[in-house]
């Protein structure tokens, strides 16, 4: 033997010398965790070598430590003359606790209760002890988890309950207290439990503040130490409800246990197999140690003990917990324990053999890596792929680098997966992959006019790109010349589809990405490879989805990207569509330069208004303008209608449709630039088809003006036969939204000015823009001026204030194309004198009576003419677009006039004849 610390080890063998130091130290530390008087003496530890058993077993005894003659309980555990008198008495303890424990667990399970001197122990007193009566009432306080006697824990109540509880104790001098498990406790939902009749009996230590992150001490933390079995007395009823969470005043009996045989051979087998279970499940887990550390002192000769504390060490649920607690016979509470812990050993046991060999695999398989000096796992495949698509050499460089360094990484490592999957983009790029572009012109044009009806002007300048790469074969000789095609038009129009009909011209791959709302950066550059979940840009993923370097890529709602604190990517985008800087496009996640310039990128977009001005300086702008109606029966016709037809599985002359109803539909339910809602009536129509033919009441589906109603609903648009008679003051004007052209109503009343004061300026409402509101200030002055000079002696606007409205006030309205309507309204009004409701006008004043031209005169024609307008009036600087117009679209108006001076719309609106207006 050999003393150590104040405690006295002895060995079998020399190996087992290092774990009892261990074992020594965990036990010094804890002491000088515990209460000074609960400061052992000493305690004896052996570990025996048995023959045909590898793990020895540990056997630890209770220390005396209530002798009165001494004091032990006030010393303290550093002091020199302590450990010296410890030393001197070793040999004489280590007799005594070899023969018999210093304490006694009591076979019937009983508490004692010792002297103001001692201390309750949960074992029985030794005989210098004096011993008091049993409590027969004590606080319950409810668990959610049992507690076993022989143990020290914290547990946390209610500011309020402590006070209770201080209270109690004052009164009656009791520091006891009663834990009960609770069942079916849900304190947020407040529903009622059961109260388990068996608990244990616990000492309050001690009871401080536990302070929460303000600061204030709304809970309190009790200190108690678990010393006995107990159960509720016969009178007390074994529920609660929400409100009697807290503590409260119990009666309480012993739970007695029945007398056993400590020398009997089944006694003697569970003590030694728990003990030799709770001796290796301490030295192979750590968990199981730290909460081993915990248990003051170990009773070899307690099979009581020894049971509660394998349950103790164990991970079981509740209810098995809270059986062995309930368990009085000794004996089978053992087996039970003993159960429960050979489990938890033997599934301990699995899980380390199971690390072991994980371990093992491991150092087999990195030592295998380094040998061979390359990784195995992908890299069959990566080399498949640089087989197929043969990198630069400068990609092959940083390829190289890559899975050198992937080579020597561990799984574990943090990198690991971000350097695999920046090989594998590395690997997936079509690295000199491209598409050989057909420059065959009457295939192209066949291509283009199979797939779309009208828009002469995009089909030839697509055909003019595809001719200059003809005649340099190579495409992007073409884009550095005709610059990025932009196309710019209202929904619906076939802007996507021209994409793709010119990726099918060229014969290319074509790719389609949205940047509508897209305001990080990262999406067109990519994220760096320092983000978890990075990828590279949206650019970079087209070109791996198309596995060509050429494809047509087209940037879809390209007006509509944000800003925001991520970047802009309109900005980023420069990079992209700038033929001398996309050469050399540095992408962030893969940080190699990457050829963009034989890229055809064809960006679409609603409005160019949006557009900043850098980016739109590298695209040329192709204007997609709506549909006229001819057009648009044309595409039902050859496009929409068959198509509607094949997908609903009918013929299509099942419906019924005269070109004149047609006209109609289209006319009533089908005014937008687009033939989106156009395709959406069709395909209506022939589905309500199909139900009839479905259910056999028709086998197909005649229509006509009258019944188009009862299948489509009410019309969306009619033209207003109000204003044919419409009074004066009221004219039809025409603006362009990015929805397409419309007609503009614009209203004007007076009303006489009271008093002497004078005439207010021009009141103006709708929902306009700052343009236009100074377009009605100067229609306003001109429109003083002009009558001063053709009618000197009308003085309408000095005795008369006036109001304008553009009706439809949800629509903004902007611009200042309204000019002369708003003139022509006010002149109306002054003289009295109506203006054709078949009339509309577009075109900018001046203050000194020019017409200036204005944009969008197609998209404006197209409205007046699904308006029912028949009368034209424009800017003569506007000649030059209207004769750029369809024929078949200026077939639909009677009447097309040109102005430079508002005199001239003046004489032709006001002092004309007008009743059979001569078409020029």
């Amino acid at each position: 033997s050999r003393k150590k610390g104040g405690l006295i080890t002895c060995f079998s063998e020399e190996s087992d010398m290092l774990r009892c130091r261990q074992l020594s130290s965990i036990f010094r530390a804890q002491k000088l965790r515990l209460d000074r008087r609960l400061y052992p003496v000493s305690i004896s530890m052996a570990i025996h070598s048995q023959r045909g058993l590898n793990t020895p077993k540990l056997y630890t005894q209770r220390a005396s430590f209530c002798s009165n003659n001494n004091n032990s309980h006030d010393r303290d555990p550093d002091d020199e003359n302590t450990h010296e008198n410890e030393e001197k008495n070793t040999e004489t303890d280590e007799q005594q606790q070899m023969q018999a424990p210093a304490v006694r667990f009591p076979v019937n399970g009983g508490v004692s209760i010792l002297s103001q001197t001692g201390r309750l122990t949960g074992m029985e007193s030794s005989t210098n002890m004096d011993v008091q009566q049993f409590p027969r009432s004590v606080f319950m306080i409810p668990v959610t988890r049992p507690f076993l006697p022989g143990f020290t824990v914290g547990i946390t109540i209610s500011k309020d309950s402590a006070i209770e509880l201080l209270r109690h104790q004052k009164e009656n001098k009791v520091t006891y207290i009663g834990m009960f498990l609770c069942s079916d406790n849900d304190s947020k939902q407040k529903v009622n439990g059961t109260i388990h009749s068996v608990g244990t009996l616990a000492e309050v230590k001690n009871i401080s503040a536990s302070r929460g992150t303000s600061g204030y001490a709304k809970q309190q933390q009790l200190i108690i130490s678990s010393v006995g079995r107990i159960k509720l007395a016969p009178n007390e009823t074994p529920t609660f409800s929400h409100k009697d969470l807290s503590i409260k005043n119990v009666d309480i009996v012993p739970l007695q246990s029945p007398d056993y045989d400590k020398g009997s051979s089944e006694a003697k087998y569970y003590r030694s197999q728990i003990l030799s279970c709770i001796s290796n499940m301490v030295q192979i887990s750590s968990a199981h140690r730290v909460q081993y550390a915990h248990i003051s002192t170990v009773n070899p000769q307690e099979l009581s003990y020894i049971a509660d504390i394998a349950a103790f060490l164990s991970t079981n649920s509740i209810p098995v917990i809270q059986d062995i607690l309930e368990e009085s016979d000794v004996i089978q509470r053992a087996h039970k324990s003993l159960k429960l812990i050979s489990n938890e050993l033997t599934i301990l046991k699995i899980r380390l053999d199971l690390q072991a060999t994980q371990l093992q695999n491991l150092k087999e398989f990195t030592k295998k890596q380094k040998e061979e000096g390359t990784k195995t796992v992908g890299e069959p495949k990566w080399r498949d792929r640089m087989k197929e698509f043969p990198p630069p050499a400068y990609v092959q460089e940083v390829i190289n680098e890559e899975m050198e360094k992937y080579s020597t990484m561990q799984p574990s490592s943090s990198e690991y997966a971000t350097v695999r999957n920046y090989i594998d983009w590395l690997t997936q790029m079509p690295w000199g992959k491209y598409t050989k572009d057909n420059f065959d012109l009457d295939a192209a044009e066949k291509i283009l006019e199979e797939n779309h009806y009208g828009l002469k002007d995009v089909k030839e300048r697509i055909l003019e790109f595809i001719a200059v790469g003809a005649m340099k074969q190579q495409i992007e000789t073409a884009v550095s010349h005709g610059k990025i095609i932009c196309l710019i038009g209202s929904p619906g129009v076939g802007k996507t589809s021209i994409g793709k009909s010119i990726a099918a011209a060229l014969q290319r791959q074509f790719h389609r990405i949205a940047v509508g709302g897209m305001r990080d950066v990262s999406e067109i550059k990519g994220h760096r490879r320092t983000y978890i979940g990075s990828l590279p840009g949206k650019i970079v993923q087209a070109i791996k989805h198309a596995k060509s370097f050429n494809p047509v890529v087209v940037i879809d709602e390209i007006e509509k990207l944000s800003r925001s604190g991520e970047g802009d990517p309109a900005a980023a985008l420069l990079e992209v569509l700038d033929p001398e800087q996309n050469k050399e496009f540095m992408d962030h996640y893969l940080d190699i330069p990457i050829d963009l310039s034989q890229v055809l990128f064809v960006c679409t977009g609603n409005s160019i208004q949006s557009i900043p001005e850098p980016l739109m300086d590298r695209m040329e702008v192709i204007e997609v303008p709506g549909y006229t109606t001819y057009e648009k029966v044309k595409i039902a016709e050859d496009y929409l209608i068959p198509k509607a037809a094949k997908e609903t599985g009918l013929d299509p002359a099942v419906v019924k449709l005269a070109r004149p109803d047609l006209h109609h539909l289209i006319d009533s339910y089908c005014r937008e630039p687009g033939v989106r809602v156009l395709q959406q009536k069709i395909e209506s129509l022939y589905r309500q088809a199909a139900v009839s033919i479905v259910k056999k009441e028709s086998n197909e589906l005649v229509l006509n003006k009258d019944n188009l109603q009862e299948y489509l609903g009410k019309p969306s648009y009619s033209i207003s036969e109000a204003y044919l008679d419409a009074p004066p003051g009221i004219v039809v004007g025409l603006g362009y939204t990015g929805f397409g052209g419309n007609i503009l109503i614009l209203e004007t009343v007076s009303y006489p000015v009271s008093g002497e004061g004078s005439a207010q300026a021009v009141k103006i409402t709708g929902n306009l823009g700052q343009v236009l509101i100074e377009s009605a200030t100067v229609a306003q002055a001109y429109a003083r001026t002009l009558l001063r000079k053709f009618e000197p002696e009308n003085n309408f606007f000095d005795k008369n204030n006036v109001s304008i409205h553009l009706p439809n006030g949800a629509v903004k309205k902007e611009g200042p194309s309204a000019g002369i309507a708003l003139v022509s309204a006010l002149v109306s009004l002054a003289t009295g004198k109506q203006v054709d409701a078949k009339l509309a006008m577009t075109g900018e004043v001046t203050l000194t009576g020019r017409i200036i031209a204005v944009g969008g005169i197609k998209e404006k024609m197209l409205g007046a003419q699904r308006s029912g307008i028949e009368r034209i009036c424009l800017p003569e600087e506007n000649r030059f677009d209207f004769e750029e117009l369809d024929d078949t679209l200026k077939n639909e108006f009677t009447e097309v006039k040109f102005f430079s001076r508002y005199e001239q719309l003046y004489q032709h609106l006001f002092q004309n004849e007008q009743s059979s207006p001569q078409k020029e």
